[in-house]
């Protein structure tokens, strides 16, 4: 808590400016963002496709870099993180949902949930406890033999999902998170995190396009052209 009582901050976005070079000249993906995500808050941004809002994630992710301004994890700036040190947050504290998964599809939907903790080197039986846990939580335990090429996209989502949460991070940065995923399943979905956002004093900031996902949610904040609002 901070010393007023509030919850501290883990993720902070001052001024943050990002610009991608094209052939037809500068895109301002995120214009001068400020950003506060408090520890425990469940955060959606909503944006409409080429609003930034990927941008914005990979930023706070540390998976990229501003051109202007400062991105925080705990009033520590990224920038003063090497790319090893930002890996390693990325493995312990900051984890990614991405809306394209990001899996092995020769791999088993088990050993795509596991890799993070043999990363962190977990034992072998806390692995198993662990990956059978979330899967059951999220009605993928009976994929867990199956290589990722041989279930559906909405399973993939949930399987990328499970990747993020089994390691138990204390941020969850998600993209398009339910895209793949029928409106019942979403909720569902949306339900499982909220459950983990109380029990475990975890903090989401998720990023969507469907602004029928704000209800279950703390703060809702909408980002167009690069502005947030």
């Amino acid at each position: 808590m901070a010393s007023d009582g509030a919850p501290v901050p883990v993720l902070e976005a001052r001024r943050a400016t990002k610009r991608y070079r094209s052939a037809a000249g500068d895109v301002m993906a995120l214009s001068g963002v400020d950003l506060v995500v408090r520890q425990g808050e469940f955060v959606v941004v909503i944006g409409p496709s080429g609003s930034g809002k990927s941008t914005l994630l990979n930023v706070l992710a540390g998976l990229d870099t501003v051109d202007e301004g400062k991105v925080y994890y705990r009033s520590r700036a990224l920038s003063d993180y090497s790319d090893a040190q930002r890996t390693r947050l990325r493995r312990r504290a900051l984890s990614v949902v991405f809306q394209s998964f990001e899996l092995a599809p020769l791999m088993s939907c088990y050993r795509n949930i596991e890799f993070p903790l043999l990363l962190a080197h977990v034992p072998r039986a806390e692995r198993r406890r662990r990956v059978q846990r979330i899967a059951d939580q999220l009605l993928i335990g009976d994929l867990l033999g199956r290589r990722i090429s041989a279930v559906s996209m909405g399973q993939r989502q949930r399987i990328a999902i499970a990747r993020a949460l089994v390691v138990k991070p204390e941020v969850v940065l998600g993209d398009e998170i339910t895209a793949s995923l029928d409106s019942h399943s979403s909720r569902r979905i949306y339900a499982l995190l909220r459950r983990q956002q109380r029990s475990a004093g975890r903090t989401f900031v998720m990023v969507t396009h469907d602004s029928s996902l704000v209800e279950p949610t703390d703060r809702v904040l909408h980002l167009r052209d690069g502005t947030l609002r």
